[in-house]
């Protein structure tokens, strides 16, 4: 099942209500969704394949953009001249998207360090929990659209019912933080 009928599961919406908000649903989902990947600082609901990125040959660790990623592979440019690293040079963790050089860093210049890889994990094979969360936001996002920055309610018996207006749910962000890369 896509994210998007998991959330309209999720909500318990009819079919009738599911077709209706379908949009503003789909919306809201894809909000969170890169709301969550700026947070964690990579990539997960996202895919590419083949793609290159450049970094500076000053240092031993690469951080891609994207979690999950294979295919790696390194070339060293500097002028003319064009180099492939050897696998057996570099460690890469893939669930985390970064790539460490065995030997520390490297001897090129300014955007001197060509990685091409594949990541992301895409909506239907992000880690459970993660994905769990994400919907769980976008139902909560859904469900105060009408009534942003409202922290509580008094009813006429005297109950209150406060409201969590935080950017995160504090369980939501709770795995976010797992799964965040913080780099120093």
């Amino acid at each position: 099942m896509t994210m998007l009928a998991d959330l309209k599961t999720f909500l318990g919406l009819t079919v009738d209500e599911a077709t209706n908000f379908s949009d503003l649903l789909d919306m809201i989902l894809t909000a969170v969704k890169i709301e969550a990947e700026r947070y964690m600082g990579l990539k997960y609901f996202s895919t590419i394949s083949g793609t290159t990125e450049k970094f500076d040959g000053f240092s031993g660790i690469f951080a891609l953009n994207y979690a999950n990623v294979s295919s790696v592979s390194i070339k060293l440019v500097s002028g003319d001249v064009e180099e492939v690293v050897d696998a057996d040079y570099y460690v890469v963790n893939a669930s985390r998207g970064i790539v460490k050089m065995r030997s520390g860093e490297l001897q090129v210049g300014r955007d001197g360090v060509y990685i091409t890889f594949s990541g992301g994990y895409g909506d239907e094979s992000a880690p459970s929990d993660l994905r769990y969360k994400v919907i769980k936001q976008a139902s909560y996002e859904f469900r105060r659209r009408k009534d942003p920055g409202l922290s509580g309610v008094r009813y006429p018996d005297g109950s209150v019912s406060k409201y969590e207006i935080s950017e995160w749910l504090p369980d939501v962000e709770e795995v976010l933080n797992r799964y965040r890369r913080i780099l120093l």
